[in-house]
């Protein structure tokens, strides 16, 4: 079996620390215009918790599991292909809208899932938080252009027979 996760450094960088920190900041500005409550803001989560090597290994070293064992870990590093792209023409907005459309594709709908009227199945409510959240993304990431090089780590079970 091939188990592919998202992955943390052992000094704790998951290549995600940047766009984390500039969408908190557009949510916060979204709470200071008014345009979500400080409460719907206080109940988003987003709930992935990346796990170290170690963490992920110390099940199958425990005897937890002891019908299979580990026979590959490997942990890569993928490439931001928008930063690429970046490289090569120098278009920081192209950059800036990818990377935003990244974000709203993978954390948008659990952040929008802690806004009472989306909770209250408000269809425009959500494409709103999306639109106002991926613009001041946008423009957050484009004042201050990062790769975002995440990291994944692959891991091989093998049954013991």
């Amino acid at each position: 079996m091939v188990v592919v996760l998202p992955a943390v450094a052992d000094d704790g960088v998951t290549g995600f620390e940047n766009i984390m920190d500039q969408a908190n900041a557009a949510i916060a500005e979204m709470v200071s215009d008014g345009e979500i409550t400080a409460e719907e803001r206080a109940r988003m989560v987003l709930s992935a918790y990346p796990r170290k090597k170690s963490n992920l290994l110390a099940p199958f070293a425990n005897g937890r599991f002891p019908d299979l064992t580990v026979e590959d870990f490997e942990m890569f590093t993928l490439p931001d292909a928008a930063w690429s792209d970046y490289e090569q023409d120098g278009n920081v907005g192209a950059l800036a809208t990818k990377q935003a459309l990244f974000f709203r594709a993978v954390f948008m709908p659990s952040l929008a899932s802690a806004l009472t009227r989306v909770r209250a199945g408000d269809a425009e409510a959500l494409r709103t938080f999306g639109d106002r959240l991926e613009a001041g993304l946008k423009q957050r990431l484009a004042s201050q252009p990062t790769a975002m090089h995440s990291l994944v780590q692959v891991m091989v079970l093998a049954k013991r027979t």
